[in-house]
Protein backbone atom coordinates (compact mmCIF):
# COMPACT_ATOMS: atom_id res chain seq x y z
CA UNK A 1 0.00 0.00 0.00
CA UNK A 2 3.00 2.54 0.92
CA UNK A 3 4.36 1.57 -2.94
CA UNK A 4 0.90 2.29 -4.45
CA UNK A 5 0.77 5.70 -2.65
CA UNK A 6 4.32 6.48 -3.90
CA UNK A 7 5.41 5.98 -0.02
CA UNK A 8 8.22 4.52 -0.36
CA UNK A 9 10.50 2.90 -3.55
CA UNK A 10 9.73 -0.38 -4.62
CA UNK A 11 12.74 -2.35 -3.13
CA UNK A 12 14.17 -5.19 -5.20
CA UNK A 13 15.31 -7.59 -2.33
CA UNK A 14 12.17 -6.74 -0.39
CA UNK A 15 10.00 -8.03 -3.01
CA UNK A 16 12.44 -11.00 -3.87
CA UNK A 17 11.96 -12.51 -0.03
CA UNK A 18 8.39 -11.61 0.19
CA UNK A 19 7.74 -13.92 -3.51
CA UNK A 20 9.73 -16.44 -1.32
CA UNK A 21 8.18 -16.22 2.00
CA UNK A 22 4.74 -16.01 0.09
CA UNK A 23 6.18 -19.33 -1.78
CA UNK A 24 6.79 -20.95 1.80
CA UNK A 25 3.34 -20.40 3.11
CA UNK A 26 1.42 -22.27 0.00
CA UNK A 27 1.96 -21.69 -3.86
CA UNK A 28 -1.40 -19.82 -3.99
CA UNK A 29 -0.45 -17.45 -1.83
CA UNK A 30 2.45 -16.88 -3.90
CA UNK A 31 0.21 -16.97 -7.75
CA UNK A 32 -2.50 -14.64 -6.04
CA UNK A 33 -0.71 -12.80 -3.86
CA UNK A 34 1.67 -11.77 -6.90
CA UNK A 35 -1.17 -10.94 -9.14
CA UNK A 36 -2.43 -9.10 -6.76
CA UNK A 37 0.27 -6.96 -5.51
CA UNK A 38 1.29 -5.60 -9.38
CA UNK A 39 -2.11 -5.19 -10.39
CA UNK A 40 -2.79 -2.95 -7.51
CA UNK A 41 1.21 -1.06 -7.38
CA UNK A 42 0.94 -0.78 -11.48
CA UNK A 43 -2.69 0.93 -11.61
CA UNK A 44 -1.87 3.40 -8.98
CA UNK A 45 1.07 4.73 -10.47
CA UNK A 46 1.08 7.64 -12.45
CA UNK A 47 1.98 7.00 -16.23
CA UNK A 48 5.68 8.83 -16.03
CA UNK A 49 6.76 6.40 -13.14
CA UNK A 50 5.68 3.23 -14.34
CA UNK A 51 8.94 2.42 -16.08
CA UNK A 52 11.23 2.55 -13.45
CA UNK A 53 8.81 0.66 -11.42
CA UNK A 54 8.54 -1.68 -14.20
CA UNK A 55 11.85 -2.39 -14.35
CA UNK A 56 12.68 -2.77 -10.32
CA UNK A 57 9.92 -5.33 -10.14
CA UNK A 58 11.18 -7.26 -12.91
CA UNK A 59 14.35 -7.46 -11.11
CA UNK A 60 12.30 -8.48 -7.73
CA UNK A 61 10.73 -10.97 -9.73
CA UNK A 62 14.23 -12.17 -10.86
CA UNK A 63 15.80 -11.95 -8.02
CA UNK A 64 13.45 -14.29 -6.34
CA UNK A 65 13.42 -16.75 -9.01
CA UNK A 66 16.41 -17.23 -8.56
CA UNK A 67 15.51 -17.69 -4.57
CA UNK A 68 12.48 -20.33 -5.79
CA UNK A 69 14.55 -21.99 -8.34
CA UNK A 70 15.56 -25.26 -5.72
CA UNK A 71 11.72 -25.51 -5.85
CA UNK A 72 11.31 -24.87 -9.56
CA UNK A 73 13.77 -27.38 -10.58
CA UNK A 74 12.22 -30.03 -8.42
CA UNK A 75 8.69 -29.39 -9.66
CA UNK A 76 9.51 -29.76 -13.41
CA UNK A 77 10.94 -32.80 -12.97
CA UNK A 78 8.34 -33.53 -10.96
CA UNK A 79 5.97 -32.61 -14.30
CA UNK A 80 8.47 -34.28 -16.47
CA UNK A 81 8.45 -38.17 -14.37
CA UNK A 82 4.75 -37.55 -14.60
CA UNK A 83 4.31 -37.36 -18.24
CA UNK A 84 6.48 -39.76 -18.59
CA UNK A 85 4.42 -42.33 -16.18
CA UNK A 86 1.84 -41.75 -18.48
CA UNK A 87 -0.16 -39.21 -16.08
CA UNK A 88 -0.09 -35.61 -17.45
CA UNK A 89 0.23 -33.68 -14.27
CA UNK A 90 -2.25 -30.89 -15.20
CA UNK A 91 -5.34 -31.21 -13.06
CA UNK A 92 -7.42 -28.36 -14.76
CA UNK A 93 -10.82 -31.13 -14.70
CA UNK A 94 -10.22 -30.53 -10.70
CA UNK A 95 -10.83 -27.12 -10.67
CA UNK A 96 -14.52 -28.03 -11.63
CA UNK A 97 -14.58 -29.18 -8.03
CA UNK A 98 -12.58 -26.68 -5.90
CA UNK A 99 -13.80 -23.36 -7.81
CA UNK A 100 -16.33 -20.86 -5.61
CA UNK A 101 -19.43 -20.42 -7.04
CA UNK A 102 -20.89 -17.26 -8.48
CA UNK A 103 -22.99 -16.75 -5.54
CA UNK A 104 -20.63 -17.68 -2.64
CA UNK A 105 -19.20 -14.37 -2.48
CA UNK A 106 -22.02 -13.16 -0.67
CA UNK A 107 -22.89 -16.41 0.78
CA UNK A 108 -21.87 -16.88 4.59
CA UNK A 109 -20.35 -20.31 5.20
CA UNK A 110 -22.79 -22.88 7.14
CA UNK A 111 -20.75 -22.32 10.59
CA UNK A 112 -21.32 -19.11 11.03
CA UNK A 113 -22.00 -17.40 14.08
CA UNK A 114 -24.96 -15.73 13.29
CA UNK A 115 -26.75 -16.68 10.55
CA UNK A 116 -28.40 -14.39 7.96
CA UNK A 117 -32.04 -15.01 6.79
CA UNK A 118 -32.21 -16.32 3.38
CA UNK A 119 -28.46 -17.82 3.43
CA UNK A 120 -29.61 -21.54 3.28
CA UNK A 121 -31.36 -21.01 0.21
CA UNK A 122 -28.24 -19.49 -1.26
CA UNK A 123 -25.80 -22.13 -0.33
CA UNK A 124 -28.74 -24.59 -1.53
CA UNK A 125 -25.93 -26.29 -4.44
CA UNK A 126 -22.97 -25.48 -3.68
CA UNK A 127 -20.64 -27.86 -2.59
CA UNK A 128 -20.60 -30.08 0.16
CA UNK A 129 -17.58 -29.11 1.66
CA UNK A 130 -17.69 -27.02 5.18
CA UNK A 131 -14.26 -25.44 4.02
CA UNK A 132 -14.17 -25.19 0.48
CA UNK A 133 -17.64 -24.30 -0.27
CA UNK A 134 -17.26 -20.68 0.16
CA UNK A 135 -15.11 -17.76 -0.44
CA UNK A 136 -17.40 -15.26 1.90
CA UNK A 137 -14.92 -12.34 2.84
CA UNK A 138 -17.63 -11.23 5.75
CA UNK A 139 -20.12 -8.27 5.57
CA UNK A 140 -17.32 -6.11 6.84
CA UNK A 141 -15.61 -6.12 3.78
CA UNK A 142 -18.45 -6.39 1.70
CA UNK A 143 -19.27 -3.11 2.93
CA UNK A 144 -15.50 -1.85 2.26
CA UNK A 145 -16.07 -2.40 -1.52
CA UNK A 146 -19.32 -0.14 -1.26
CA UNK A 147 -17.13 2.31 0.97
CA UNK A 148 -14.25 2.08 -2.27
CA UNK A 149 -16.79 3.87 -4.23
CA UNK A 150 -17.27 6.70 -2.24
CA UNK A 151 -13.56 6.93 -1.48
CA UNK A 152 -11.99 9.98 -3.06
CA UNK A 153 -8.32 8.19 -2.99
CA UNK A 154 -6.10 6.87 -6.26
CA UNK A 155 -5.93 4.00 -4.45
CA UNK A 156 -10.00 3.45 -5.19
CA UNK A 157 -9.72 2.10 -8.68
CA UNK A 158 -6.48 -0.13 -8.55
CA UNK A 159 -8.22 -2.05 -4.73
CA UNK A 160 -11.53 -2.23 -6.73
CA UNK A 161 -10.39 -3.81 -10.35
CA UNK A 162 -7.99 -5.87 -8.30
CA UNK A 163 -10.72 -7.34 -5.86
CA UNK A 164 -12.73 -8.25 -9.05
CA UNK A 165 -9.63 -9.56 -10.63
CA UNK A 166 -9.02 -12.17 -8.00
CA UNK A 167 -12.84 -12.93 -7.53
CA UNK A 168 -12.78 -13.83 -11.20
CA UNK A 169 -9.83 -15.71 -10.70
CA UNK A 170 -11.70 -17.71 -7.75
CA UNK A 171 -14.43 -18.97 -9.90
CA UNK A 172 -12.43 -21.31 -11.48
CA UNK A 173 -11.99 -22.47 -15.08
CA UNK A 174 -15.35 -22.19 -15.73
CA UNK A 175 -18.51 -20.47 -14.41
CA UNK A 176 -20.98 -21.93 -11.97
CA UNK A 177 -23.83 -19.87 -10.58
CA UNK A 178 -25.79 -21.57 -8.00
CA UNK A 179 -24.46 -24.87 -7.94
CA UNK A 180 -25.18 -24.96 -11.95
CA UNK A 181 -22.15 -24.47 -14.59
CA UNK A 182 -23.13 -21.81 -17.20
CA UNK A 183 -21.36 -23.61 -20.30
CA UNK A 184 -20.97 -26.87 -21.21
CA UNK A 185 -20.18 -29.13 -23.97
CA UNK A 186 -23.04 -31.96 -25.83
CA UNK A 187 -21.77 -34.07 -23.24
CA UNK A 188 -23.17 -31.66 -20.28
CA UNK A 189 -19.77 -31.78 -19.00
CA UNK A 190 -18.28 -27.90 -18.01
CA UNK A 191 -16.18 -26.23 -20.84
CA UNK A 192 -13.00 -24.60 -19.85
CA UNK A 193 -13.45 -20.77 -20.41
CA UNK A 194 -12.47 -18.36 -17.66
CA UNK A 195 -9.45 -16.85 -16.93
CA UNK A 196 -8.28 -19.43 -14.68
CA UNK A 197 -7.40 -21.67 -17.35
CA UNK A 198 -4.92 -19.77 -18.58
CA UNK A 199 -2.53 -20.47 -15.47
CA UNK A 200 -1.77 -23.97 -16.25
CA UNK A 201 -0.32 -22.86 -19.56
CA UNK A 202 2.75 -21.09 -17.36
CA UNK A 203 5.42 -23.70 -15.97
CA UNK A 204 4.89 -25.28 -12.80
CA UNK A 205 1.70 -24.66 -12.31
CA UNK A 206 -0.48 -27.37 -13.45
CA UNK A 207 -1.21 -28.53 -10.00
CA UNK A 208 -3.36 -25.80 -9.15
CA UNK A 209 -6.37 -27.47 -8.38
CA UNK A 210 -8.08 -25.31 -6.06
CA UNK A 211 -9.43 -21.52 -7.22
CA UNK A 212 -11.15 -21.03 -4.66
CA UNK A 213 -8.25 -20.43 -2.70
CA UNK A 214 -7.97 -16.91 -4.35
CA UNK A 215 -10.50 -16.48 -1.31
CA UNK A 216 -7.67 -15.38 0.80
CA UNK A 217 -6.00 -13.25 -1.03
CA UNK A 218 -9.67 -11.80 -2.24
CA UNK A 219 -9.75 -11.05 2.07
CA UNK A 220 -6.33 -9.53 2.17
CA UNK A 221 -7.42 -7.37 -0.67
CA UNK A 222 -11.05 -6.18 0.69
CA UNK A 223 -9.06 -5.41 3.87
CA UNK A 224 -7.01 -2.64 2.78
CA UNK A 225 -9.62 -1.34 1.18
CA UNK A 226 -11.82 -1.63 4.89
CA UNK A 227 -8.33 0.47 5.89
CA UNK A 228 -8.52 2.94 4.07
CA UNK A 229 -12.28 3.23 4.35
CA UNK A 230 -12.46 2.86 7.86
CA UNK A 231 -9.47 5.90 7.86
CA UNK A 232 -11.42 8.50 5.43
CA UNK A 233 -14.62 7.95 8.23
CA UNK A 234 -12.69 8.85 11.42
CA UNK A 235 -11.14 11.92 9.67
CA UNK A 236 -14.24 12.64 8.68
CA UNK A 237 -16.04 12.09 11.06
CA UNK A 238 -14.59 13.41 14.28
CA UNK A 239 -16.90 13.42 17.29
CA UNK A 240 -16.59 10.39 19.94
CA UNK A 241 -20.34 9.11 19.88
CA UNK A 242 -19.61 9.43 15.75
CA UNK A 243 -16.63 6.99 16.43
CA UNK A 244 -18.26 5.01 19.10
CA UNK A 245 -21.09 4.90 16.75
CA UNK A 246 -18.65 3.49 13.53
CA UNK A 247 -16.93 1.26 15.95
CA UNK A 248 -20.05 -0.52 17.32
CA UNK A 249 -21.49 -0.87 12.96
CA UNK A 250 -18.75 -2.60 12.21
CA UNK A 251 -18.71 -4.93 15.28
CA UNK A 252 -21.93 -5.69 14.54
CA UNK A 253 -20.66 -6.97 10.90
CA UNK A 254 -17.89 -8.71 12.66
CA UNK A 255 -19.89 -10.77 14.18
CA UNK A 256 -22.07 -12.28 11.64
CA UNK A 257 -19.07 -14.15 10.86
CA UNK A 258 -16.96 -15.24 13.44
CA UNK A 259 -16.44 -18.88 13.78
CA UNK A 260 -16.72 -19.72 17.26
CA UNK A 261 -16.37 -22.43 18.06
CA UNK A 262 -13.93 -22.94 15.73
CA UNK A 263 -15.18 -25.78 13.57
CA UNK A 264 -13.16 -29.46 14.43
CA UNK A 265 -13.88 -33.11 13.53
CA UNK A 266 -13.11 -36.07 16.21
CA UNK A 267 -11.28 -39.10 15.26
CA UNK A 268 -13.60 -41.96 14.86
CA UNK A 269 -11.94 -44.36 16.68
CA UNK A 270 -12.73 -46.98 19.78
CA UNK A 271 -10.86 -48.12 22.47
CA UNK A 272 -9.88 -51.70 20.43
CA UNK A 273 -8.71 -49.54 17.53
CA UNK A 274 -6.51 -46.88 19.87
CA UNK A 275 -4.91 -49.81 21.74
CA UNK A 276 -4.03 -51.67 18.36
CA UNK A 277 -2.71 -48.54 16.80
CA UNK A 278 -1.05 -47.50 19.98
CA UNK A 279 0.81 -51.29 19.21
CA UNK A 280 1.75 -50.28 15.78
CA UNK A 281 4.02 -47.98 16.84
CA UNK A 282 5.61 -50.01 18.95
CA UNK A 283 6.26 -52.97 17.14
CA UNK A 284 7.16 -51.19 13.28
CA UNK A 285 10.51 -51.42 12.55
CA UNK A 286 12.74 -48.87 10.30
CA UNK A 287 11.67 -48.63 7.08
CA UNK A 288 8.18 -50.45 7.56
CA UNK A 289 4.56 -48.51 6.19
CA UNK A 290 1.41 -49.64 7.37
CA UNK A 291 -1.60 -49.90 4.56
CA UNK A 292 -5.68 -49.28 5.77
CA UNK A 293 -7.88 -51.69 3.80
CA UNK A 294 -10.35 -50.45 2.08
CA UNK A 295 -7.92 -47.92 0.61
CA UNK A 296 -10.19 -45.54 -1.04
CA UNK A 297 -9.56 -42.38 -1.17
CA UNK A 298 -12.93 -40.81 -0.88
CA UNK A 299 -14.17 -42.36 2.28
CA UNK A 300 -11.17 -42.35 4.63
CA UNK A 301 -10.17 -38.49 5.17
CA UNK A 302 -9.51 -39.64 8.97
CA UNK A 303 -6.08 -42.52 7.60
CA UNK A 304 -3.69 -39.21 7.81
CA UNK A 305 -4.99 -38.11 11.53
CA UNK A 306 -4.95 -41.55 12.89
CA UNK A 307 -1.22 -41.28 12.16
CA UNK A 308 -0.55 -39.70 15.56
CA UNK A 309 -1.67 -42.77 17.21
CA UNK A 310 0.26 -45.33 15.17
CA UNK A 311 3.32 -42.88 14.17
CA UNK A 312 3.92 -44.82 10.83
CA UNK A 313 4.09 -43.98 7.36
CA UNK A 314 0.86 -45.07 5.09
CA UNK A 315 1.26 -46.62 1.99
CA UNK A 316 -1.25 -45.74 -0.43
CA UNK A 317 -3.84 -43.09 -0.57
CA UNK A 318 -4.27 -40.96 2.93
CA UNK A 319 -5.98 -38.07 1.37
CA UNK A 320 -7.64 -36.77 -2.07
CA UNK A 321 -6.37 -38.20 -4.37
CA UNK A 322 -6.15 -35.27 -6.31
CA UNK A 323 -3.59 -33.70 -3.73
CA UNK A 324 -1.48 -37.11 -4.20
CA UNK A 325 -1.48 -37.69 -8.42
CA UNK A 326 1.94 -39.04 -8.34
CA UNK A 327 2.09 -41.76 -10.33
CA UNK A 328 5.91 -41.68 -11.10
CA UNK A 329 6.66 -42.49 -7.64
CA UNK A 330 5.07 -45.66 -7.52
CA UNK A 331 7.04 -48.34 -9.50
CA UNK A 332 4.16 -50.80 -8.98
CA UNK A 333 1.84 -49.14 -11.18
CA UNK A 334 4.12 -49.03 -14.27
CA UNK A 335 4.74 -53.03 -13.46
CA UNK A 336 2.18 -54.30 -12.36
CA UNK A 337 -1.05 -55.91 -14.98
CA UNK A 338 -3.58 -55.48 -12.00
CA UNK A 339 -2.55 -51.46 -12.01
CA UNK A 340 -2.57 -51.69 -15.78
CA UNK A 341 -5.82 -52.72 -16.35
CA UNK A 342 -7.25 -49.92 -13.75
CA UNK A 343 -7.20 -47.78 -16.64
CA UNK A 344 -5.90 -45.13 -14.20
CA UNK A 345 -8.52 -45.29 -11.56
CA UNK A 346 -7.34 -43.30 -8.69
CA UNK A 347 -8.08 -46.05 -6.12
CA UNK A 348 -5.90 -48.85 -5.90
CA UNK A 349 -8.77 -50.94 -4.98
CA UNK A 350 -10.99 -49.96 -7.53
CA UNK A 351 -11.33 -53.74 -8.76
CA UNK A 352 -12.74 -54.56 -5.36
CA UNK A 353 -16.61 -54.96 -4.83
CA UNK A 354 -18.81 -54.08 -2.07
CA UNK A 355 -20.86 -57.26 -1.08
CA UNK A 356 -24.61 -56.56 -2.02
CA UNK A 357 -26.67 -55.18 0.38
CA UNK A 358 -24.17 -54.10 2.55
CA UNK A 359 -24.34 -50.83 4.46
CA UNK A 360 -21.85 -48.23 3.31
CA UNK A 361 -20.27 -48.36 7.13
CA UNK A 362 -19.15 -51.30 6.73
CA UNK A 363 -15.51 -51.70 6.10
CA UNK A 364 -14.56 -54.62 4.20
CA UNK A 365 -14.79 -55.69 0.83
CA UNK A 366 -14.15 -58.88 -1.97
CA UNK A 367 -10.84 -57.74 -3.34
CA UNK A 368 -8.35 -59.32 -6.78
CA UNK A 369 -5.44 -60.47 -5.32
CA UNK A 370 -2.58 -57.86 -5.48
CA UNK A 371 1.26 -59.24 -5.61
CA UNK A 372 3.15 -57.14 -4.20
CA UNK A 373 6.98 -57.56 -3.98
CA UNK A 374 8.47 -57.94 -0.33
CA UNK A 375 10.73 -54.83 -1.23
CA UNK A 376 8.06 -52.97 -2.21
Amino acid sequence: MRVARGERRLSVVRLAFLLLLAYLCGIYFLVFGAIAFGEIVFLATAPRDLLPLVLRAAGGVLLGLVLLSPFLIARFELDAAERAAGRPPELLSHTFVAQADGLSVATQPITSTIDIPGMDRLRAHFRENVHESTIFPGFILLAAVGGLLFLRSPLRWPLLLTAATVWLLALGTSLKIDGRFVVGGPDGRPIAWLPYTALFEVPGLASLRSPNRAGFTLAAVLTAALAAGLAWLFERFSRPWQRVSLIAVGGVLLATNLLVPIHRATIASSPELDAALRAVAGRVRPGESMIEVPAGCASQPHSAAMQILHRTPLVGCQTSDAAIPWASGIELYKTSPFAAGRAGSADPLARCSRPRGGSERRRWMRCAPISVPASS
